[in-house]
């Protein structure tokens, strides 16, 4: 007879591989990169968390996806959704939290972004997410992951990239 542990696992396991079918390819352009299901004692509570490595001459790792599963509440808690610059502007974020919430709500689990940026926070309500507080907010079925809302793609003219060297540099010239 299967047991509780058995069918979080199952879950579990459902979740990761909506996150790797959705990002595999994609991530895998990158120099390095690692789906993993973390457990932690004595909670034993379960955690998804992808990285990758942007550049192959940076040693530096950056946390693209962080989900805590609270089994006992039937609920996700999605804290870290940063694409690497690369993958930026692909919609690649919001289809993430769209294939997560595609595999919790049925089972039953509510999918909650927690710690979001006030920036981040106020798209998600105009996309229909429910508040919750301030930083935290509920992915629905009215949730519109899917549409172009109030994030158009820049053009190539309207991006730069920067080094905090040269606004530093800057800053002491001005001074």
């Amino acid at each position: 007879m299967p047991t509780s542990t058995d069918h979080n696992q199952v879950f579990e396991n459902s979740v990761l591989q909506a996150a790797k079918e959705l990002l595999e390819t994609k991530l895998a352009t990158l120099p390095w990169h690692q789906f993993e299901l973390e457990y932690h004692s004595p909670t034993g509570r379960a955690r998804l968390q992808v990285r990758c490595q942007q550049e192959a001459d940076s040693p530096v790792r950056t946390l693209v996806l962080s989900v805590t599963f609270l089994h006992d509440s039937e609920q996700l808690q999605l804290s870290n959704i940063m694409m690497p610059l690369a993958l930026r502007w692909e919609r690649l974020g919001k289809r993430t939290i769209k294939a997560i919430f595609e595999v919790a709500h049925p089972a039953g689990y509510d999918l909650f972004l927690i710690d979001t940026v006030p920036s981040f926070h106020d798209r998600l309500l105009k996309r229909n997410a429910r508040a919750v507080t301030d930083d935290i907010v509920m992915i629905t079925p009215e949730t519109d992951l899917v549409s172009d809302i109030g994030s158009p793609k820049p053009n190539s003219s309207e991006v730069r990239g920067y080094s905090i060297f040269d606004v530093l540099d800057e800053l002491d010239a001005d001074a």
